[in-house]
């Protein structure tokens, strides 16, 4: 036996046997599973990618711009001509807090823009609608006059709309009544809301004066005011006291203009506008 054959370090091998040319080259290492895998992923990710496009957008109800859809609870009120129409006047003491009603009885509901006609004999009830903003005399978020826009933007979220015979009142940032209103020749407005569906509306600014509001009371639209100067919180407070389920503030401060009682007799106070001061009404006319 070749001496040489054993003669190798610790550190050393050596092959023993002959090979041929062929089997001398490296042989490819078969890793066909590597592109299966690859493959199983691309298609994986592939389907990912196509959920993500076809994925429905989720839109806030309480944010949404376009589409508009309506998601809170509104009342809806339709108003009728009776043969007779007038105004009933109802008091309330609620919390110590001083409450007169007025409810009208028959009558179609409208709103009127800059002056009051006391002299008109068809209105039986009318007080001030919506603010003016006092740095540049314009209404006060979105207002709508027989289908003409004189004022946009929602910065109180309470809103008003009548459109034909029905009046819409609630809550909302955005409501499709506000397009409505202006394509069927109606009327809209805002203002802050008092109480909805029964709870608190909005949050409400400080400082007392002597309130008033447009509510949903006892099945019936209702004008309720204070007697004296209120917070509209206190204010608030009161009119879910006495049950009211819908409320949005009316500009107060001054006593309600005009109404007419069951027997013919018109009270009238009179308001004396400031030179160049305008207003906006919510009348009922026989």
């Amino acid at each position: 036996m070749d001496k040489e054959l054993f003669d190798i370090g610790d550190n050393e091998i050596r092959v023993v046997g002959r090979t041929s040319p062929e089997e001398d080259k490296p042989q490819p290492k078969r890793r066909w599973w590597l592109w299966l895998l690859a493959a199983l992923l691309l298609v994986v990710l592939a389907v990912a990618c196509w959920q993500m496009m076809h994925r429905p957008t989720l839109i806030s109800s309480t944010y949404q711009e376009e589409p508009i859809v309506d998601t809170t609870q509104n009342v809806i009120f339709e108003t009728f001509a009776e043969s007779k129409a007038y105004t009933q006047v109802s008091n309330q003491t609620v919390n110590d807090i001083a409450l007169q009603i007025y409810t009208p009885v028959g009558g179609h509901v409208e709103l009127l823009v800059d002056s009051l006609p006391y002299d008109d004999q068809s209105i039986i009830l009318a007080t001030r609608a919506a603010d003016y903003r006092a740095d540049n005399g314009e209404i006060s978020g979105a207002f709508v006059y027989r289908g003409e826009l004189l004022s946009r933007g929602h910065p109180k979220y309470g809103f008003c709309a009548i459109i034909g015979d029905k009046l819409t009142m609630g809550m909302s940032r955005e409501t499709i009544l506000f397009e409505r209103a202006v394509e069927q020749e109606g009327y809209f407005f805002r203002q802050f809301s008092l109480v909805h569906d029964g709870k608190f509306g909005e949050s409400l600014p400080k400082g007392k004066a002597n309130r008033r509001a447009l509510c949903y009371y006892q099945e019936n639209i209702v004008i309720i005011e204070s007697k004296e100067r209120e917070s509209m919180h206190d204010f608030s407070q009161a009119l879910l006291d006495l049950g009211v389920k819908e409320a949005i503030a009316l500009a107060g401060s001054i006593p309600l203009p005009l109404y007419e009682d069951e027997a013919g007799n018109r009270i009238i106070n009179e308001y004396r506008h400031e030179d160049g001061a305008r207003e906006t009404y919510i009348v009922w006319r026989k």
